[in-house]
């Protein structure tokens, strides 16, 4: 089963895309996406797909059995992709904007697997 949740990210635009799954590759197919060919694929991993209107997508492909290691692993990358393309430089004297982003990320996955494992 395949479950896609799509959340719009507050302030720095952009689309967020969980998509839970237990077969990364059928997700990879139904979201006509390139497939991505590397052991890791078989856990999790992040891609951005940028506009050119500049809104991006960021998609996480996650297992439903994905650890907080993992959900938190895949934010940052998130984080530090939304940091990247809006050209904001993360500092580390006041990393505020990072700390709350990464939390926001990190509960919308948590939030969105919980959803997934209550519905089967």
């Amino acid at each position: 089963m395949i479950k896609i949740h799509n959340i719009i990210v507050p302030i720095y635009f952009g689309t967020l895309q969980i998509v839970v799954t237990d077969n990364i590759k059928e997700a990879e197919l139904k979201l006509k996406m390139e497939p991505i060919d590397s052991p890791i694929s078989y856990c999790s991993y992040v891609i951005s797909n940028p506009k050119p209107n500049g809104v991006s997508r960021y998609t996480i492909f996650i297992k439903p059995d994905a650890s907080l290691n993992i959900i938190v692993h895949e934010s940052l990358h998130i984080v530090n992709m939304i940091f990247n393309e809006r050209g904001i430089k993360h500092d580390t004297i006041n990393d505020e904007p990072s700390a709350y982003l990464l939390g926001w990320v990190t509960d919308q996955i948590y939030n969105t697997l919980n959803k997934y494992i209550n519905d089967n």
